[in-house]
C-alpha cells in the first residue's frame, strides 16, 4: 500500500463542510484512503490547527483526530528541512508549501493531494483537486 500526502487547503477543505472545494476534497481523500495510507506533513497539521485553534475546541478535535485516526502525521526533519529549502530556492513557493512537497518526496509518496495548480509544475505525483 502506497503513501498519499495530504496538503493544507485539501485538509481543510475536507474537513469543512461549508467550504466551497468541501465536496472535491473528501472525494479526492477517501478515493486515496481507498490504496494509500494518508500522511498530513506536520507544516500542514500546523497551518490547520491554527484555523482551527482559533474556531474552538470542536474544530481541534476535528483536524487532530483526522490527523492522528484516518492519517498519520509525518514529522519534519533536517533532511525534509534542506530539501524544502531548495525547493523553495529554485520554485518561490512559500516555505511551508516546499517542506509538504519535501515531506512526500521523503515519504516516497504516490500521491500529493493540493488545490495549488502551481504544484504540478514541481512534482508529477501531484494531484490538484
Amino acid at each position: 500500500m502506497g503513501v498519499a500526502v495530504i496538503d493544507t487547503s485539501v485538509l481543510i477543505s475536507a474537513l469543512d463542510d461549508r467550504d466551497a472545494h468541501h465536496e472535491s476534497a473528501a472525494q479526492a481523500v477517501r478515493s486515496a484512503r481507498r490504496d494509500h495510507r494518508l500522511s498530513v506533513p506536520v507544516v500542514a497539521y500546523a497551518e490547520a490547527m491554527v484555523g482551527a485553534i482559533k474556531e474552538g475546541p470542536e474544530a481541534e478535535r476535528i483536524v487532530h483526530g483526522f490527523s492522528t485516526r484516518i492519517a498519520t502525521v509525518a514529522v519534519l526533519d533536517e533532511a525534509i528541512a534542506r530539501d524544502g529549502a531548495a525547493i523553495r530556492a529554485a520554485h518561490g513557493l512559500p516555505l511551508a508549501d516546499a517542506l509538504i512537497i519535501a515531506s512526500a518526496r521523503h515519504l516516497d509518496a504516490d500521491v500529493i493531494l493540493t488545490a495549488d495548480r502551481r504544484w504540478k509544475k514541481i512534482d508529477p505525483r501531484v494531484q490538484v483537486v
